[in-house]
């Protein structure tokens, strides 16, 4: 009877001692928390190359509107 007490205090302390130590997981406000932090970081990159990419092809998309509209004029 000792032995089987003692195998489940054993076991129940192993048992909370393993579960204690794992991952916690997030609450939904840490969750919400990371995915918009994740999102701006995201946003901020993509915008720094979408506008890098605007300003180089700019001025060729400018004159090459404005050649198809003079063409239309003649």
């Amino acid at each position: 009877m000792k032995r089987n007490v003692l195998s489940i205090i054993v076991l129940s302390t192993l048992t909370l001692v393993f579960f204690s130590c794992g991952p916690k997981l997030l609450t939904e406000e840490e969750v919400s928390k990371k995915v918009e932090e994740t999102f701006d970081a995201q946003v901020e990159a993509l915008e720094a190359v979408l506008d890098k990419d605007c300003e180089e092809r700019f001025d060729g998309l400018v004159i090459s509107l404005r050649d198809s509209i003079l063409a239309e004029v003649e």
